[in-house]
């Protein structure tokens, strides 16, 4: 009889021990849900970011480029002004030369 009293409550020791790790097989399964599904979020922001990442060097490259160009005429506005400034220089020395022709006439 002590026998079948030890194998009983042996048995009933393993269901006991069988229904925790089957518990604790359940709250791992649970927090490996909960993981993979922080890591698809992550994944997914990260994601974003690499587009947002993207679309700001493409701004960058243009506004770059935009520069370049602004720089560029910039120059030019700069050669122009001062090949103006010569003209105008050359046009009052003709109006010079020309007063004074007018005043040696009269």
């Amino acid at each position: 009889m002590k026998n079948n009293e030890s194998f009983s409550e042996r048995v009933c020791q393993l269901k006991d021990e069988t229904r925790e790790f089957k518990n604790k097989i359940n709250q791992k399964e649970i927090s490996l849900a909960s993981v993979k599904s922080e890591i698809v979020t992550k994944l997914e922001k990260i994601q974003a970011l690499q587009s947002e990442v993207k679309e700001l060097e493409r701004k960058y490259f243009l506004a770059q480029k935009d520069l370049l160009e602004m720089d560029f005429f910039r120059q030019e506005l700069a050669q122009l002004k001062q090949n103006i400034e010569l003209k105008n220089i050359d046009l009052d020395l003709k109006k010079d030369e020309l007063s004074k022709k007018k005043g040696e006439l009269m």
